[in-house]
Order: structure tokens, then sequence, then C-alpha cells
């Protein structure tokens, strides 16, 4: 027995140095709560631009005051804008009340403690509370579904009897939590009444607990012990309050009244938190939301959220309220706009201009016709052939017959390209030539009289 006790006190330890362990990693200063149960806040804006945010704490944690941020700025929230849980009809709390009926030696445990300890908490009943009461040992029977009257309740209650054998303990809490998880309610909790015993095969206590943490319930442990020997099996419920942020209480030898902290309010463990309330500025931009919760001890649990106003606003509505607004964003953003769009016309232009052809020379035909050919690159084939720049259809011209080229200096010459009437110029005949402005060239039959543009 004594290394029974031995065992059990030496995990109860490693346990709670776990358990501080993780509460310092939760609680530190700047630190986020990573389980809603232990820390949680959740935030909206309304369309007429009030700030709605919802948070909770477990009973654990010693809160003094909280303190709200709007975007990195500290705000003053009104007294009336902040309201305890519930801070409205909708929101409620379910509540399951699971009773060990195991062992019939615990009869006067059962029946008169048991009677004691629910009466207390159904005297302290809310409108928005509702409460189910189940019992179990090898199996859970539930006497009272969450949501039932008081007299229900009561009656219930004193219905309870030391009946059962073996004690399935986890396999029946799941089973509670299974009832639990179809509520719909805000705040959900179960109160476990037992002495810790089990006789479990197989389920466990992870399982447990990975239950409570996916469906967001917490647990209330009320410990009755029969024998001081047997208080090491209280070690379970204990862990079962810690490691779902909870709490344990062990409910005094006589008379079996709930402990004082628990008089007038035994479902606090669940309903820590409220609502706050805020006017924010009239703009649609997403906020950013921080809430302080500060311990009597100094230390901080900062809570984040985001929240973006409702916007119903037509695409007109959001163009005049923008301008409005960021009249001189706009009105730069206008000029230098108009000054980019100049420029860029500008630079348009420019090039348009640069790209169009410039004629260095014309080539005039002497005939009847008048015919003029512009000399717009800095040399031209002339001949019959159609690959030519300029074409004459003449048969005393040859397929193809000279060049004209411009030199850098900007004076031209005319080259003979083994034509077989020649090339003359001003009527002699030249393999390479210069041209000059008024000069007469004859291919063949055609005479051509050059012009300069000047």
């Amino acid at each position: 027995m004594f290394f029974e006790y031995l065992n059990a006190k030496h995990i109860h330890r490693a346990v709670t140095l776990v358990s501080l362990c993780l509460m310092a990693s939760f609680s530190s200063a700047g630190g986020e709560a990573k389980d809603a149960r232990y820390a949680d806040i959740a935030c909206a804006a309304s369309k007429g631009f009030v700030l709605t945010c919802d948070y909770r704490y477990s009973a654990r944690l010693d809160v003094k005051d909280v303190q709200l941020q709007v975007d990195g700025k500290d705000v003053q929230v009104k007294d009336g804008d902040h309201q305890l849980f519930p801070a409205a009809k909708e929101q409620t709390t379910s509540v399951l009340i699971l009773a060990d009926v195991s062992n019939p030696k615990r009869r006067h445990t059962v029946e008169i403690k048991y009677g004691r300890s629910i009466g207390q908490i159904l005297k302290s009943l809310k409108p928005h509370q509702k409460i189910g009461l189940a019992e179990f040992d090898s199996d859970i029977r539930v006497l009272a579904p969450i949501g039932s009257n008081f007299n229900a309740l009561e009656k219930a209650s004193q219905s309870l009897k030391a009946t059962g054998q073996a004690t399935e303990f986890y396999k029946n809490i799941l089973a509670a939590i299974d009832q639990l998880k179809k509520s719909t309610s805000e705040r959900k909790g179960l109160v476990i009444l037992s002495d810790g015993k089990d006789e479990d095969r197989a389920y466990k206590f992870e399982d447990v607990i990975k239950l409570a943490k996916e469906n967001n319930i917490t647990i209330l442990s009320l410990g009755y012990l029969e024998r001081q020997q047997d208080s090491p099996f209280l070690q379970s419920l204990k862990r079962l309050a810690e490691e779902t942020y909870g709490i344990y209480y062990d409910v005094p030898d006589v008379g079996g009244m709930l402990p004082a902290a628990l008089a007038g309010k035994p479902l606090a463990f669940v309903e820590k938190g409220g609502r706050l309330n805020y006017q924010l500025q009239k703009t649609y931009e997403t906020h950013k939301i921080n809430l302080s919760l500060r311990r009597v001890n100094g230390e901080k649990i900062n809570l984040s959220s985001e929240a973006t106003p409702l916007d119903e606003r037509k695409i007109w509505q959001k163009l005049i309220d923008y301008v409005s607004i960021n009249w001189i964003l706009v009105t730069t953003g206008t000029l230098l706009s108009l000054l980019f769009l100049t420029g860029i016309i500008y630079l348009i232009v420019k090039r348009i201009r640069k790209s169009k052809p410039v004629t260095f020379a014309t080539l005039v035909d002497m005939s009847g016709m008048g015919t003029k050919h512009k000399i717009q690159q800095t040399a031209i084939r002339i001949g019959r052939g159609a690959d030519n720049d300029i074409r004459l259809m003449n048969d005393s011209v040859s397929m193809h017959h000279a060049e004209i080229h411009r030199r850098r200096e900007g004076d031209f010459y005319i080259v003979d390209l083994a034509s077989v009437n020649g090339v003359f110029v001003n009527d002699e005949k030249v393999h390479q030539g210069e041209l000059k402005n008024k000069y007469i060239i004859e291919l063949g039959e055609v005479r051509l009289r050059f012009e300069l543009e000047i």
C-alpha cells in the first residue's frame, strides 16, 4: 500500500510540474493562449462600426482586469459596454453532472453527500444555464437530459443509489462528453462526482483529454474521499481538471456541502469572461484587436483577433468615400498620371516623327508624264526588274541598270551595273560619276533630272 501511495504521489508531482510549465508558457507576458479553454477571444464588427469582442479564460486564472487595444492603441471601454458572461440571451452554458455510483459501500456518499452537493448546484441555477444529470458505474445512464427543469433534476438527484460494482471511469466520461457534444451552447462543462477509482482496460486518460479539447469542454472534479488511504486515487480527478483548464476540489467529509469557493456560483469554472463593445472609426479597413488579461501578480495574457466592418456599399459609393477621405492622395496621383501620360504621348509623337522617311533627293522623269522618284535611302538600285528600288519600264533599260549612293558627307554618286546601254551624266558616259543638283542622267532612252532636297 505504501508503494502504491508513493507511486501515485510521484506521478501527481510530475503531472503537476508539467501542468505548471504548460501554464507558464501560456501566461507569460505577451504570449498568446494555445487552448480556447485557457483563454480566447473572438471579435466582429457590425456595419454600424461597432466592435464586439467575446472573451473567456480559465477559472484558474486570477484575472484582475482587462485592457483593450485597437490597431495598436489603448482604448477606453465604457462601463456599460463591458458585460460579464452571459452578455446576451443567445449565450448559454451547458453542464452535465456525472455521478459515480459504483460500490455499495459508498451508499452514504452517493445518497447523502452527492444529494447535498447537487442540491447546492441546482439552487444556484441561472436562466441561461442548462443542466443535465447522469450516473455511471460500468455504464452511463442519463437520469435527466441537459436542459431539464429544476423539478426533473431534483428528482433525478434523489434517485441516486450506490448499486454499481465495476467502475469504468474513462469510458463513461467519454460517453458524458458525447452528450455535451450535442449542445450548441457557447460554454460547455462537465462536473464529475467520484472517488477517482477506475477499472478501465480499453480507455485511457489521454482519450478523455483529447475528446474534451476537440469539443471545448472544461471539467470540474469533486473528490469524495472514503478512506484516507484512498487519497492517491483522487489524482485522476485532479489531472482531468488541470488538463482541461478546470478546477478540482475536495468535498469536505462532513455533510457533503460544496467548498466555500463554489458557494453561490458552482458553474463559474466554465463561465469566466464576457463581452466588450467599442465604437470604431468609420473606416472599412481590417482592425487588429489585442486584449490583455492582467493577473494579480502583474503578468499579462495577450489575446489577438481581427475584425472587418461589414461593407454593403455600391461601387460608386466606395469611390466617392475613397476620394473624400484620400483627396490629397487622389489629386496627387491624378496629376502624376497626367504628367506621365503627357510624357508618353510626347515620346510617341517624337518617335513617329523620327520614323517618317526622309527624302534626300528626287529623280524627275523628263518624259511627258514627269514622274518623280524619291530617294529616301543611302543606296538605291534602278532597273527594269521588279526587285529594283526604282523600276523603269523601258526596253532600253537593263534589268539592273545602275545604283545611286549617298555618302556620309551628304554628296551623291551613280554607278553603272554593267548595263547594256551604259550610264550618261550630263551627256558624258560614266562608270561612276558624281551627281549634283539638276544633273541629267540618261539610262538608255530614259532621261532623269537629279534634284537635291534643299
